[in-house]
């Protein structure tokens, strides 16, 4: 990824996965979200420290951290160790999370996950000036306290999901969205929405990137379609996008050349 010019890789995030949930995934037709307990887990911001040693241009990003499982001081730490640690190649893409069970198994409140998730947000923030800082919140209180350290470059923060919570997050704090795995007509609606309503808020004029998953067979016609439709930042899947492939190399050369075509779409 790092030789053939991908922008960014986006790791997934869970703490854990319980044997048993309700079918209540939002990107699906089925409520299921396409993993089980079978699937491996990995921590986002240690693959990212390692990563990061081995690459020279390549950004990382969870895709997307749920922010309301943790501690907003342990996520602000690993952030800024991250980020000083990549000379400022991770973006922070964040939700709020979807499985009241995963949230329950760790103690969390699943009902105040989202005056949450914005609290977390202010915490991180302020934290990562490197300066003291204090807050005086619903959920977190606390007086003067620094990670130390020169304060932390702006890190990009990416919203996923397209619920009216993550819209009004991504118009009023975003520098971007990670759209869900949906078709492209339905990204193409929220893209233009937020579009619409940023620039009718006091951030208007300010940049706001949009991240759309590429639906159908990853090729360059499918490239060439969102392209044609005003798509600049095309997500492939993984899962999709391997399908089939046993080898590094394979893997390797169809990165290369989904990139190259990329590039010749302009």
């Amino acid at each position: 990824c790092d030789e053939a010019g991908v922008e960014v890789l986006w790791l997934s995030d869970h703490l854990l996965t319980p044997s048993t949930f309700a079918a209540e995934y939002p990107y699906s037709d089925t409520g299921l979200p396409g993993y089980d307990t079978s699937t491996t887990l990995n921590d986002v911001w240690v693959t990212i420290g390692h990563l990061a040693a081995v690459t020279s241009r390549l950004r990382f990003s969870p895709g997307v951290f749920i922010l309301p499982l943790r501690s907003p001081f342990v996520t602000a730490l690993s952030l800024a160790t991250a980020s000083r640690l990549s000379h400022g190649r991770v973006l922070l893409g964040v939700g709020a999370g979807w499985m009241r069970e995963e949230f329950e198994y760790v103690g969390e409140d699943f009902d105040t996950r989202g005056p949450r998730f914005d609290e977390c947000l202010d915490v991180i923030e302020g934290l990562l000036s490197g300066a003291e800082f204090e807050h005086h919140g619903r959920f977190f209180d606390f007086a003067p306290a620094a990670i130390g350290g020169d304060p932390v470059p702006p890190v990009p923060t990416v919203f996923g999901g397209s619920t009216p919570a993550a819209v009004r997050r991504v118009v009023s704090r975003g520098d971007g969205w990670f759209g869900p795995f949906c078709p492209l007509e339905e990204s193409l609606e929220v893209t233009a929405r937020l579009d619409a309503l940023r620039a009718d808020s006091p951030r208007a004029g300010e940049p706001l990137t949009h991240y759309v998953r590429l639906v159908g067979p990853p090729t360059a016609e499918t490239l060439a379609r969102y392209r044609d439709a005003g798509v600049e930042h095309v997500v492939l899947s993984g899962g999709p996008l391997f399908a089939g492939m046993d080898s590094a190399q394979e893997r390797t050369d169809t990165i290369r050349m989904l990139t190259q075509a990329a590039h010749q779409l302009g």
